[in-house]
């Protein structure tokens, strides 16, 4: 019955962690991820200064940040210092709630301090039970049509004790539709996390203000390198180039194609090959894309 390899480690971590014996390790967060971390801390100790009623994150992080488990852990933070007693997880990538489950029960700690909410748990339950005692943790589908009956007791809840993180934020998160309900669920703090094309995902949001937070390949391969600003001046300067020793340094090629783009210029214009006709159907242009791609 399961339906990926995410959702059965998930389940045999849940069984650990129910265990006696719960043999599963602690998160130690990475020099980077600790970094980005009291950033995000820092400007929203800064927005409750300022008393803003609603504040938004965007967050681009890059690929192989760990940003499933840094946000558990942000989190777990937000529990214990700033009496956050909900999190709502809506995602139009529905495989985002089980690599955040998968995430959640792999590592030792959260558990004992979160709940998390299934569909099959009665929610009011969970709240009377846990609300304020433990930080509960509901998934929600942005592909959900009936959300307002379903999520009316979350938005019921005072907002300055919810947040929402949505995954993935540049797949579908910014459309209109998607926004309604999000919003609709009132929470003060909405955190957008994505790994691409961050300005989708920022130009919905009335309340993001400066909190963009930026974390590329390319700032892992300067803290590789021992060069990134962030670097200056520490002293475990080993520590945090150690933290990315499996980033992959990529190598760059040139192709090179000769005088083919002279020839190309060389033939009258009415000849030459129209892109948007080749790509409007490939399967009938199949013969010369295949033929291009053997001869690049």
């Amino acid at each position: 019955g399961f339906t990926s390899d995410n959702e059965v480690i998930a389940v045999m971590n849940k069984i650990i962690a129910e265990s006696s014996q719960d043999t599963r390790v602690e998160y130690t967060p990475r020099y980077f991820q600790s970094v980005i971390k009291n950033q995000f801390l820092t400007k929203y100790q800064n927005e409750i200064r300022l008393g803003y009623d609603k504040i938004d994150f965007a967050l681009e992080l890059a690929p192989r940040f760990g940003k499933t488990i840094w946000a558990i852990d942000l989190l777990n933070t937000l529990f214990i210092e700033h009496n956050i007693k909900l999190c709502v997880i809506p995602t139009y990538v529905l495989t985002a709630i089980t690599s955040f489950k998968k995430e959640f029960y792999t590592f030792k700690g959260y558990s004992s301090k979160i709940v998390f909410v299934t569909s099959e748990d009665d929610i009011q339950s969970v709240i009377d039970e846990n609300y304020g005692k433990k930080l509960i943790v509901v998934v929600m589908s942005l592909h959900m049509r009936e959300h307002e009956s379903k999520l009316e007791i979350i938005k019921s809840l005072s907002s300055y004790d919810k947040v929402s993180i949505i995954d993935e934020a540049d797949f579908g998160a910014h459309r209109m539709n998607s926004q309604e309900k999000i919003d609709y669920l009132n929470c003060r703090l909405n955190i957008y996390m994505t790994g691409t094309a961050i300005e989708r995902v920022a130009s919905p949001l009335s309340n993001l203000r400066d909190n963009i937070i930026r974390w590329s390949y390319s700032d892992m391969l300067m803290v590789k390198k021992g060069e990134h600003p962030i670097q200056t001046g520490i002293e475990s300067l080993e520590e945090s180039k150690s933290s990315v020793k499996d980033i992959v340094v990529p190598q760059f090629m040139r192709l090179s194609l000769g005088g083919v783009v002279d020839n190309f210029y060389s033939v009258e214009p009415e000849y030459r090959t129209d892109w948007n006709k080749l790509f409007s159907d490939v399967d009938k242009s199949k013969p010369v894309l295949s033929n291009l791609i053997k001869s690049l």
